[in-house]
């Protein structure tokens, strides 16, 4: 069920992106964890106690980031999805028979890996970067306030109700600063983590550790000029977490494509 739960969390964090109108976020969610529900009965397989439990976690994730934004809210929230995911994922297949149906007609067992695995990447993208962002800020002792989202954000904080609202908030009031450069945390994240899973799928381990080397060089100017060294610090923590998340995903998607959580062929197939 590990593939479902993801998928849930994938769709309530990308319906926080399509819009800034809350509703228009509502009936976004709405569809996607309902497309979600259909595939893991169809093509999954699973059954209907396996389709409304991550459905209803999906659910609690979107309507808690609707009413907090806080980013202690943030840190909390994953950290509660990683502990659920990690208690419904039974390390053996067959440990958990209420969760199959093996009467579905259209279930490929061989797609979950595929897209636990696209679901992976998403959440590396722009929730991970949010995320990173909400680790930060509770380090600088403002976990209790709305997400800052971005580096130009005013120091009182945004303050939207839900994540497009605070994304919307950020690239408001300071858009035309940002505009005359390139918005590299934004992009330096996702592609650095991205890269990681990818080096760490293929084996280049000189290529991640390469990687790594540049982002140091990259900030090293921006933090030596900083004497109280809190650059520094907040780099190192941005930095360790972005690199655990992207650990964390490599780690996952191997374990799924090497079949460690698949069902395994009944006895006398011949598999």
């Amino acid at each position: 069920m590990y593939e479902t739960l993801i998928l849930s969390i994938a769709a309530a964090e990308a319906a926080a992106l399509v819009t800034t109108r809350r509703l228009w976020r509502a009936a976004a969610f709405a569809v996607l964890i309902t497309a979600v529900v259909v595939h893991a009965a169809l093509v999954l397989g699973l059954s209907a106690l396996a389709c409304a439990l991550p459905a209803l976690f999906g659910a609690a994730w979107f309507v808690w980031a609707e009413a907090d934004a806080r980013a202690a809210g943030i840190v909390v929230r994953w950290a509660v999805a990683v502990a659920v995911i990690a208690v419904l994922t039974p390390t053996e297949a067959g440990i958990m028979p209420l969760f199959s149906n093996e009467s579905t007609l259209f279930a490929q067992e061989a797609a979950r890996p595929l897209e636990a695995s696209f679901a992976a990447v998403f959440l590396l993208t722009v929730p991970a970067n949010r995320l990173v962002a909400a680790v930060l800020q509770c380090a600088r002792g403002g976990g209790g306030e709305p997400l800052r989202a971005h580096r130009g954000a005013q120091p009182g904080g945004v303050c939207g109700t839900g994540p497009a609202d605070v994304l919307e908030a950020a690239g408001g009031a300071s858009a035309p600063a940002a505009r005359r450069g390139l918005s590299g945390g934004r992009w330096i994240g996702p592609l650095e983590r991205l890269l990681i899973v990818l080096m760490a799928a293929s084996g280049p381990e000189a290529a991640i550790a390469a990687i790594i080397a540049a982002k140091g060089v990259i900030r090293f100017p921006e933090v030596s000029k900083d004497d109280t060294g809190e650059k520094a610090e907040e780099f190192l923590i941005g930095s360790l977490v972005s690199w655990g998340l992207a650990v964390a995903a490599a780690v996952f998607i191997t374990s799924i494509a090497q079949g460690a959580w698949a069902v395994p062929a009944e006895p006398g197939s011949g598999m």
